[in-house]
């Protein structure tokens, strides 16, 4: 600016001598020869000085104006907060101000005459010779973001504004940089930047379906594990409205919840039906918070489900395993009761058939009485069986021998269907009824059987395994060694409501007349007895799985034996028993059948009579025959009364109850055990033999 006001002054100095030239040229001739010319041309010389000098007063006034905004632009530009920067038209810097000079932290010096190109990280070089050519092409300012480097080599970003002077050419003379420093603000930018991407790895990768809801409830977004869940494309779902994957009669709960959300933030655990891509039901706990904007308006939810489909099967599983448990309480309860009505009526039937000859009238019908009663005896003990009936004969087995020859027996008997066996080598030996286990395998064939009404495949195998507690079972598992056995047909099948009731007492789906119901009912209540459970899958028209897990035994089982079946005949003897019931009916005919056999009784109604008949009566009693189940004080409390009367008294136990788990231990007190409701051969011969005993 000064050299330009320098230059200014030299014109009009030059255009003054020009103009006094011009007046001398302008006289005629001759007339600045004479004293009157000369007098008027000093007077005119005069006055054009006169206004050289107010005019030079002038320029002096204006120089001192010109040098103070100069100093004022000077001091504005060096100490500006802003770094401010001039270079040449070929990029050098010729000008830089202190705070340009404290930004790239090196001398004046070294700056000034410095390509500017220096300065920059090559990562902006292209950036910023495109800004030159723009503004030096348009004259319009650019601003961009650049890297710069200091002289220690540290990275930096800038805010650059770059403008450019150009003559009446449009040829660029300087241009004119300025800088601010942005450093903190990239970098919270790029912090950002990589809050949002891990953000987004985050959202797409976590195991749980997430997804995004504006204010009205349509999909923004969804991540993989929700993909993957619902099993619908992402193109289709993104825009939707959230409220088209639910079951239909959860619309209105979801949209009173979702407006609770706009309100309240966030919603914790609400359950909901989704419906997915193949149209498979899942229930969810739905989990929501709220995002809002600088203002507290509502700007999306975060959401995310929880799958508990499977959790909410093994409840009903597992409602379902209690109920069973209460059914089978009360199915042994009413057993009990009916076995004692029917020891009864055996007993008065047979008591009726004594001394009759074979040509009586009434003996068919009594013995018809009595072959009712065997039925009858049976039906019960499949109730009891699914009491959780227990093991009458415990004993080590291997199943691997034991099962061959079920298979063999009931082959023999359904030709249609074809056995596939696969057995597990060194398979654990199980302590077990065998009898129990035979019926329970019966029972699943017979079962299989009427599946398969044409024929079909049976696959009968076992293995080892090892639960624990982190299996998925619809009840607790106690962890250990289990040895599996699992029964697969290829039958019709079953769907999700009669797979649920199958082990339930007198649930049938044969026709009436068919069928008790009571097979499977009993199958479940013996291996529940045994320590294990029955696991069922099956789909219509994909056959049927029967899973039976038994405990493992540590104890190598005995070779295999055969059963051989005795002929029963009447006993008879002598000597005192004490028959101790609380059933009146049972105690009547129990008595006078023991009477007829050869003996002297006494009867008890309960366990302190018992004990008050036998401290006056244990040096003649021989035997005294005791029910396990009575009111008040039980048999365990009485056996344990009677051997503080007598350690050597000798004692057969009675019950109308299949023996369980609580009542083996009982059994191993006395020596031997009858089933109510017991025939005359079998109470001849168990009374018999305990007499005969040893005492002990």
């Amino acid at each position: 600016m000064i050299a330009a006001h320098n230059n200014d002054r030299q014109d009009r100095y030059d255009q003054l001598r020009q103009l006094v030239e011009e007046l001398l040229n302008s006289l005629p001739q001759g007339r600045a020869k004479t004293p009157d010319g000369l007098i008027e041309l000093v007077e005119e010389l005069k006055i054009d000085r006169a206004g050289l000098e107010l005019q030079n007063a002038e320029l002096k006034k204006s120089h001192q104006e010109l040098n103070q905004v100069c100093n004022a632009y000077l001091d504005l530009y060096d100490l500006a907060p802003c770094a401010y920067l001039t270079l040449n038209p070929g990029g050098i810097v010729t000008r830089i101000n202190t705070a340009g000079v404290e930004l790239f932290a090196v001398d004046r010096a070294f700056l000034e005459f410095t390509p500017f190109s220096r300065l920059i990280h090559q990562g902006s070089m292209d950036a910023y010779w495109e800004a030159l050519l723009q503004a030096g092409r348009t004259g319009d300012s650019q601003s961009l973001e650049l890297e710069c480097i200091r002289e220690d080599r540290t990275l930096f970003w800038v805010q650059a504004e770059i403008g450019a002077d150009r003559n009446q050419a449009e040829e660029v003379i300087q241009w004119r940089l300025t800088l601010v420093d942005i450093t903190e603000k990239v970098k919270a930018r790029e912090d950002l930047t990589r809050s949002e991407r891990h953000f987004r790895l985050l959202f797409e990768n976590i195991p749980l379906p997430c997804q995004s809801l504006d204010e009205n409830g349509r999909i923004l977004d969804v991540n993989l594990k929700w993909l993957e869940t619902m099993g619908y494309p992402k193109k289709e779902i993104i825009g939707r409205w959230f409220g088209n994957y639910l079951d239909p009669g959860l619309l209105e709960q979801f949209q009173q919840h979702y407006a609770l959300l706009q309100k309240n933030r966030i919603l914790d655990r609400i359950e909901l039906t989704l419906i997915k891509n193949s149209g498979e039901r899942i229930v969810v706990f739905f989990n929501a918070s709220a995002q809002l904007d600088e203002d507290g308006g509502f700007r999306f939810a975060h959401c995310i489900f929880t799958d508990i489909t499977e959790h909410r099967n093994l409840e009903a599983q597992l409602l379902q395993a209690q109920k069973m448990q209460a059914v089978g309480t009360l199915a042994g309860g009413v057993a009990h009761n009916f076995n004692n009505v029917l020891m009864g009526i055996m007993g008065r039937a047979t008591l009726l058939m004594m001394g009759k000859d074979s040509s009586h009238a009434d003996l068919k019908h009594l013995k018809g009485i009595e072959e009712d009663v065997r039925r009858a005896t049976e039906l019960t003990k499949d109730l009891l069986g699914f009491a959780r009936g227990g093991k009458h004969r415990a004993e080590l087995v291997d199943l691997n021998e034991l099962i061959p020859r079920e298979n063999e027996m009931f082959s023999s008997t359904n030709r249609k269907i074809v056995f596939h066996e696969k057995y597990k080598k060194g398979l654990w030996p199980v302590r077990v009824d065998r009898g129990q286990i035979s019926q329970v395998l019966m029972n699943l064939y017979l079962n299989a059987g009427q599946a398969m009404p044409d024929g079909g495949d049976l696959f009968v195998r076992t293995d080892n395994c090892r639960l624990d507690n982190d299996h998925q079972m619809p009840f607790k598992v106690v962890p250990g060694r289990y040895v599996r056995v699992s029964v697969i047909d290829s039958g019709v099948g079953m769907d999700e409501l009669t797979r649920q009731k199958i082990f339930e007492p007198f649930f049938t789906t044969q026709e009436v007349g068919k069928g008790t119901g009571l097979g499977l009912a009993s199958a479940y209540g013996i291996i529940k007895n045994h320590g294990g459970f029955i696991t069922v899958s099956s789909e219509l028209e994909q056959g049927t799985r029967f899973d039976i897990y038994l405990p493992a035994s540590g104890t190598e089982p005995p070779p295999m034996r055969e059963d051989k079946i005795e002929q029963q005949a009447v006993e008879y003897g002598r000597g005192t028993l004490l028959l101790v019931d609380d059933e009146d009916h049972v105690l009547e005919v129990t008595r006078k059948l023991l009477e007829r056999l050869g003996y002297d009784v006494y009867v008890a109604g309960s366990g302190p009579e018992a004990l008050d008949i036998f401290r006056r009566h244990h040096s003649e009693i021989d035997l005294v025959i005791l029910d396990l189940i009575m009111p008040g004080m039980g048999g365990r409390k009485t056996y344990d009364c009677l051997k503080e009367i007598d350690p050597e008294v000798k004692v057969v136990l009675s019950s109308g109850y299949y023996v369980n788990e609580q009542m083996q231990g009982d059994l191993d007190l006395g020596i031997g055990f009858i089933q109510k409701p017991f025939d005359w051969e079998e109470l001849s011969q168990k009374v018999k033999e305990a007499i005969e005993s040893k005492k002990r």
